[in-house]
């Protein structure tokens, strides 16, 4: 499997990864429809906030450098490997996986690890996901991790994949390739694994995490668990890494009603999420996002923004376009740290 940091943007990278806000405008200049829609979200959203007000369960949550740094970010990384639980035995203690994983190792119980065609864009293009149980952290784990094909779309500014949108169980539009890479997973095995996980284990918390493509579909997860029931809101925590837009401002406020806490930890001037720009085809962030300029060495300053999209965080730089900020978060390339099982002396590094 090809890492992330195999991927090559030729040419001029600022200007083939700089959108061409100008070119989308003319495309909709005459186009009344989208006019009339605009005007519907902005009446409608005020019967939208009354329909749908904020649970009674929710606050702002306090960011946890620590358990983005230390839990989450091995985590989504370890969905990069095809044995993720290497990353799950150098960075936790009784860590268990699925049986369909690994049945020389049944000493694991493994839960199951799922691969699925991502959609039209490539069928060599894979959505990786698994399930796993932190028994000393009293936690069920999902995780979701990013393919090239995504990243290559990023690198070539092409924005096709987020025209076509479809709605959300639980409110909004999404757009399809996300749609389609989580159901895709979710009815291969993933769901009933966490469903397995969860009448097992009930009392346990629930973790989701993925980076880039991977974090879009962990919001997905995210929403659709609650929304089916399956788990409470405070029992939830979901924490990802360089997110793009996953939907429209509908899904952005009915995730942020549903979520007690949800964090998108941002580094620098990683291009991902600023895809698709803001309000194309009314894409919008859902809350909050954790934002760190420069280094993310331990120690190192951030801002958390509780907000969808705030001038304070990542929204607010000139020229967010790197490539190299997307795949480096807590100073490791994240697909390569997973591939080599989340090793220490990887870490050791990074800090220094």
């Amino acid at each position: 499997m090809a890492m992330l940091s195999d991927i090559q943007v030729h040419g001029s990278s600022r200007k083939g990864l700089r959108w061409d806000i100008r070119q989308h405008a003319q495309r909709n200049k005459d186009d009344t429809s989208q006019n009339m829609l605009l005007i519907f979200i902005f009446y409608g959203s005020l019967t939208f906030t009354l329909a749908y007000p904020p649970n009674p369960w929710w606050k702002l949550p306090t960011y946890s450098d620590e358990l983005a740094r230390s839990k989450m970010l091995p985590l989504a990384a370890a969905a990069y490997s095809n044995w993720p639980q290497m990353c799950l035995e150098n960075r936790f203690t009784n860590a268990v996986l699925s049986e369909a994983q690994s049945k020389c190792n049944v000493y694991l119980k493994l839960k199951r690890q799922v691969n699925v065609s991502c959609g039209p864009l490539d069928d060599n293009d894979v959505c990786f996901g698994f399930t796993a149980v932190l028994h000393d952290n009293k936690t069920i784990v999902i995780s979701f991790r990013g393919t090239t094909t995504f990243l290559q779309l990023v690198a070539e500014a092409d924005l096709s994949v987020f025209y076509d949108k479809v709605p959300w169980i639980a409110g909004g539009w999404v757009s399809r390739y996300f749609f389609d890479g989580f159901m895709g997973l979710w009815y291969t095995g993933m769901g009933d694994d966490f469903a397995a996980l969860r009448e097992q284990y009930p009392e346990y918390e629930i973790w989701v995490t993925g980076h880039s493509l991977g974090a879009a579909l962990a919001s997905l997860a995210s929403s659709y668990i609650i929304a089916t029931n399956q788990v409470s809101p405070m029992s939830l925590r979901l924490v990802t890494f360089g997110q793009p837009r996953v939907g429209d401002v509908f899904y952005s406020w009915v995730h942020d009603r549903q979520m007690s806490y949800s964090f998108r930890v941002t580094h620098w001037r990683d291009v991902v999420p600023h895809v698709p720009p803001e309000m194309f085809e009314l894409y919008y962030h859902h809350m909050s996002e954790a934002f760190y300029p420069l280094e993310m060495t331990i120690g190192t300053n951030y801002t958390v923004c509780y907000a969808n999209e705030s001038k304070k965080c990542s929204d607010g730089l000139f020229d967010p376009t790197s490539i190299k900020d997307h795949l480096h978060y807590f100073g490791v390339d994240v697909s390569e740290y997973g591939e080599y099982g989340c090793n220490k002396t990887m870490d050791a590094i990074a800090q220094n």
